[in-house]
């Protein structure tokens, strides 16, 4: 939750004269003692080097709210090379205006923007035009090139996580196991955005079976109404345009995925490129999966009109499906351990479904064991592998954690 002094600031004072460290105090409307700061981190370029002086042009209108006095934490931005429109009338008039459907004279203003990440009440930030600001005397230093790079990189870094972290405050809770809650936040939010997905997915297949066959518009179409149904469901605010910073990084990694596209088709092309090499995991399940299948269709167990929900037919979904998931979170690796950190929330994800399957087949096993159902020594050998593939995929996902 973000805690914002837009309309109680009275006035300040910065300073960023040392490298790596920002000092100051905050007077707030209605607090006797100002706040103190004592922040790591840097000013963004117009003022890194620099101890500024702002105080508000008018008298704040809102009273402050109750902060701990001195506050420690992390730079976020500060910076007033922001610009803004405001109305260029009183309030009176623009409410008149709005009111006869008008348009109203505007004007630019700079925009003073302090924000930090605190040990004591979080995120709090200052964004607001009607301030002076003054720089008093030459910089102390002066931010370089790299530096300024290495700073706009942290600051996307962590608007990223602060992102993130509005996403799970929206998202509704989902029964996970008990083994699967107070986990990082990265791991919970991918957890409920699979479960959001999936949600997604059940309701256009339901709405497609009903149809019938559906053509690729009226799929589409079918896509943007579910979709838009479950945003309001969810809680989750109208999408807003992308900031500019989002808009760079997009097609950054658009530029990275078309240029990876062409060197592996240039590879195919030319005979060098080869099928990755599927995860000895997910190689393993999957050559279990095919057993427990041959071994149903030689044994006679089963008759051809029997359930889908036969003991021996869970067994063998579960392990093939455990199969499945393995590859999707293990394969695209390609060997490449630790996962790289874009892929932990995807591969935890896969790996979680993956035990979950596997205990649906030991169940079924369980079922098997008490209708006697099969060979018991089948089955013990059977249970036995499974065991041991279960066994590796928790091991897997606490490494996974703990390297998250």
């Amino acid at each position: 939750m973000t805690i914002r002094l837009d309309q109680c600031v009275v006035r300040g004072e910065l300073d960023n004269r040392i490298p790596g460290m920002v000092s100051g105090m905050l007077w707030l409307n209605g607090v006797a003692k100002p706040l103190e700061l004592d922040l790591k981190g840097d000013a963004m370029r117009d003022l890194a080097g620099h101890r500024i002086t702002f105080s508000r042009k008018d008298p704040p209108p809102a009273l402050a709210e109750d902060l701990h006095a001195r506050q420690t934490g992390r730079v976020g931005r500060i910076t007033a090379s922001g610009k803004c429109k405001v109305p260029d009338c009183s309030e009176v008039e623009l409410f008149l205006r709005f009111q006869a459907y008008g348009t109203y004279p505007w004007r630019t203003e700079p925009v003073l923007l302090v924000e930090w990440v605190g040990d004591q009440d979080g995120h709090v930030l200052l964004e607001e035009t009607g301030f002076e600001v003054k720089l008093e005397g030459a910089a102390a230093w002066s931010m370089s090139d790299a530096q300024e790079d290495a700073q706009r990189k942290e600051l996307m870094a962590r608007s990223r996580e602060v992102d993130d972290a509005k996403m799970l405050e929206r998202l509704p809770e989902v029964d996970f196991p008990a083994e699967d809650r107070d986990l990082p936040m990265e791991e919970q939010l991918a957890d409920r955005e699979n479960a959001r997905m999936e949600q997604l997915l059940d309701r256009i297949q339901a709405r497609i079976e009903q149809a019938g066959e559906v053509e690729p518009e009226i799929y589409e179409r079918i896509y943007e109404e579910e979709r838009e149904k479950l945003r309001i469901e969810w809680g989750e605010p109208e999408p807003e345009p992308p900031t500019p910073e989002q808009v760079e990084e997009r097609n950054r990694m658009i530029e990275e995925m078309n240029e990876a596209a062409e060197e592996a088709l240039i590879e195919f092309e030319n005979g060098e490129w080869e099928e990755p090499l599927p995860h000895p995991l997910a190689d393993e399940c999957s050559d279990l999966g095919f057993k427990i299948s041959q071994d149903l269709r030689d044994s006679g167990w089963l008759s051809p009109d029997c359930l889908t929900e036969h003991p021996l037919h869970e067994l063998a979904f579960g392990v093939q499906i455990a199969a499945a998931k393995l590859a999707g979170g293990l394969n695209p690796l390609d060997e490449e351990w630790p996962p790289p950190g874009y892929a932990v929330g995807h591969l935890l994800v896969q790996l979680k479904k993956a035990r979950e399957h596997l205990r649906d087949a030991l169940r079924g096993l369980d079922a098997a064991d008490e209708e006697n159902i099969a060979v018991p020594a089948w089955r013990e050998m059977i249970r036995n592998e499974i065991d041991d593939i279960l066994l590796d995929v928790i091991q897997l996902i606490d490494e996974v954690r703990n390297q998250a």
